[in-house]
């Protein structure tokens, strides 16, 4: 899971995913507003779930992300 989740956020940001870790601040990527929504979208298609508005205010690290998907998921 970890593995899509840089992955999708290495598209929108256009960062090299290899330098995308768990503790990557996706902000500190230049990630604006309307990408990070454009994540938030890709992330709910591809893993079938639906973030609230403040799960998505909360999501600030690509761990923050997958731990949202997980709480989700189970």
């Amino acid at each position: 899971m970890l593995e899509k989740i840089k992955e999708i956020v290495s598209d929108f940001s256009k960062v090299d995913k290899e330098k995308i870790t768990e503790d990557t601040n996706i902000a500190d990527l230049g990630v604006d507003s309307l990408t990070m929504l454009k994540i938030i979208m890709e992330l709910e298609h591809v893993f079938n779930i639906h973030f609230e508005d403040e799960e998505i205010v909360e999501s600030r690290t690509v761990a923050d992300l997958e731990e949202n998907i997980l709480k989700k998921k189970s």
